[in-house]
């Protein structure tokens, strides 16, 4: 058998000019329900603050963490762009064959002679494979 719930009841009170207005108000600027709005409004009037405050704290709590989220998923995607890129401050780049599958390996040296040390490098590297090929 299905539960019946009691029907809300709507009340009509009369209320000052200035808090309807701050209420239409609110509800505008931040798209609330009635209900809602209402409920901002009694916190800010509360006499200690106390609600008011932790309502503002949660707030800039929230703001802050989804700012911060922003910018390390941005920080994330410049990393991951220079990552794919390869290419560091101070460093040559060198790419060798796989000694198994011939594919390029990439490799970079902070040899500020790298006209005299390149030839070294690329001997050192010829019998290098890659980890995947050893097996």
């Amino acid at each position: 058998m299905a539960e019946s719930r009691p029907k809300k009841q709507h009340v009509r009170v009369r209320i000052p000019e200035e808090l309807d207005q701050a209420i239409v108000t609110l509800r505008a600027r931040e798209n609330l329900s009635f209900d809602e709005a209402c409920k901002r409004i009694a916190i800010r009037s509360d006499p200690n603050g106390k609600q008011f405050e932790e309502a503002v704290d949660k707030k800039a709590q929230e703001l802050g963490k989804s700012t911060f989220m922003k910018q390390l998923n941005s920080s994330r995607a410049t990393i991951q762009k220079n990552e794919a890129n390869a290419v560091r401050n101070n460093e040559d780049n060198f790419h060798v064959p796989c000694s198994k599958c011939g594919k390029p390996m990439s490799f970079s040296s902070r040899d500020s002679n790298w006209s005299t040390i390149k030839p070294v490098l690329y001997a050192a590297f010829k019998a290098w494979s890659h980890t995947t090929c050893q097996k």
